[in-house]
């Protein structure tokens, strides 16, 4: 019973946790860009790199509802698992191989 929950259970942790981080992610942004609003010269947007699962942060703040848009021109990722959230299957089986063993 417990195994047949398993992929549920990761697929909700991974969704509430991509959430934190990108709202986390966004909030960075628009501090960061506050620091410079008494210069002459300010920057319009911010370049984000990510590594691993910080890539699919990165790529996934730009479509959260609190996201300003333009604030993010560039996103370079490393090691990025860009195919991972496209195949529930395969998300299932190695979800369940970190969680159990």
């Amino acid at each position: 019973m417990l195994i047949s929950r398993v992929p549920a259970m990761c697929r909700w942790m991974r969704s509430v946790l991509l959430a934190r981080q990108t709202n986390f992610i966004n909030r960075c942004i628009r501090s960061i860009m506050a620091l410079y609003t008494e210069r002459s010269s300010t920057p319009r947007s911010v370049i984000l790199i990510g590594h691993s699962m910080g890539g699919m942060v990165a790529r996934a703040v730009v479509t959260r509802p609190d996201y300003v848009p333009g604030s993010v021109r560039t996103i370079i990722t490393l090691n990025t698992p860009h195919q991972y959230g496209n195949d529930d299957s395969n998300n299932d089986d190695r979800c369940r191989g970190r969680l159990i063993d």
